[in-house]
């Protein structure tokens, strides 16, 4: 068995090959929340937004100031580690 997704059936949704789609499926939404709190260091916290809102955890430092953005080339780096421990994690929400 594979999931098939076929323009026009199953709203678009994938759906099994050889099982009947129903006539009728449901409009598949998410429960996603309006926002996610954080607090940076001792600051109380605040609801920031889900849209598409970038959140980045780091324990590296470069002149004193946290390293936010890590780059390989061209591409941005979405997690770096020290001796197996995360020092580094981008978020996207």
């Amino acid at each position: 068995m594979s999931f098939v997704i076929t323009p026009g059936v199953n709203q678009g949704f994938p759906y099994i090959s050889g099982i009947p789609v129903p006539p009728e499926t449901p409009v598949l939404i998410m429960p996603y929340p309006n926002g996610i709190f954080c607090s940076a260091g001792g600051e109380l916290p605040s609801l920031l937004p889900l849209t598409r809102t970038r959140l980045t955890f780091s324990e590296m430092y470069s002149a004193e100031n946290a390293v936010n953005s890590l780059y390989f080339g061209e591409n941005e780096v979405q997690a770096a580690y020290f001796n197996d421990t995360e020092v580094f994690r981008v978020h996207w929400f």
